[in-house]
């Protein structure tokens, strides 16, 4: 078991309860120390092994050492390397957020709110050595409209550890010999969707008013995980942060874009609508 996060740590208690006569060893990066310290915590409480790795190299020493019967990777930030893929196969398994084969890659929940898409979802797949192309072990979907990045976020969460607690006896069933490529369907290409770390800019988050009110609510949701990530808006040199989605009021299709209409709350003209922003915050 590789990765890190919240959702990792509840991953771990799941293994831990559905499969107690199996060995469990805990690997993150030591990069993500902070981010895993909530997974070794539970991992030394239920008395799981738990190790840091430096780098890709040092995970596959660790690797080949174990020489697990199943690999699980829940938002591990280390790229396995092509001997491991070959030598693991169909017993390298990776929890992705999002509904496989949309959102490959990067940024998928961030991109999924700007483009307006009603459902999300979560994927268990087979790791191979594409990027998220590997056959479907088991998917669930839901709902995310009018959701922010941050309650789309733990949406995933949960369903995630829904999905392990789904598939654990499945997982307990792999040997050497027999993986889970019987199980799993392989994704449809045509369908696919792909984004790199180039395609979205997390230090470019400001508001452009010349779009819509439904464009920028989808902005805002889309760049709304706190405390770190938020959309923002200039209003006469002054930044500020917007705390919540922003409500939408009457037509302005007679005035020009950007322009503030009021001062508290902050009032702004779009494309067609005024949005009303009830709570911001300047930045220092």
């Amino acid at each position: 078991m590789c990765g890190k996060n919240k959702v990792c740590a509840d991953t771990l208690e799941v293994l831990r309860r559905k499969l107690p006569d199996h060995t469990i060893v805990y690997v993150f990066a030591d990069k993500d120390e902070t981010s895993a310290r909530v997974a070794r915590d539970v991992a030394h409480r239920l008395g799981i092994e738990s190790r840091g790795v430096r780098n890709a190299e040092a995970f596959a020493r660790t690797y080949f050492e174990i020489d697990p019967t199943l690999l699980l990777s829940v938002q591990f930030s280390i790229i396995l390397r092509h001997d491991i893929i070959e030598h693991g196969g169909d017993r390298l398994i990776n929890l992705h957020f999002s509904p496989l084969p949309r959102y490959r890659g990067m940024a998928p929940i961030t991109l999924a709110i700007l483009n307006g898409d009603a459902t999300f979802g979560v994927s268990l797949h087979i790791i191979d050595a594409g990027i998220d192309t590997g056959a479907l072990v088991d998917q669930e979907t839901f709902a995310i409209e009018g959701r922010s990045n941050r309650e789309v976020y733990s949406l995933c969460e949960q369903a995630g550890v829904r999905l392990i607690e789904r598939n654990a006896a499945i997982f307990g069933a792999v040997t050497a010999t027999r993986g889970l490529s019987g199980m799993a369907a392989v994704q449809d290409d045509a369908a696919a969707t792909y984004f790199s770390k180039t395609d979205i800019d997390y230090a470019r988050t400001e508001i452009d008013f010349n779009r819509t009110a439904a464009q920028i609510d989808r902005h805002v949701r889309a760049y709304l995980f706190p405390p770190n990530l938020y959309a923002r808006i200039t209003v006469s040199d002054r930044r500020f942060r917007v705390l919540q989605p922003p409500e939408v009021g009457a037509r302005c299709t007679d005035r020009k874009p950007g322009l503030v209409v009021q001062s508290d709350p902050l009032t702004v003209t779009t494309r067609d609508r005024i949005l009303i922003f009830r709570q911001t915050e300047e930045d220092a």
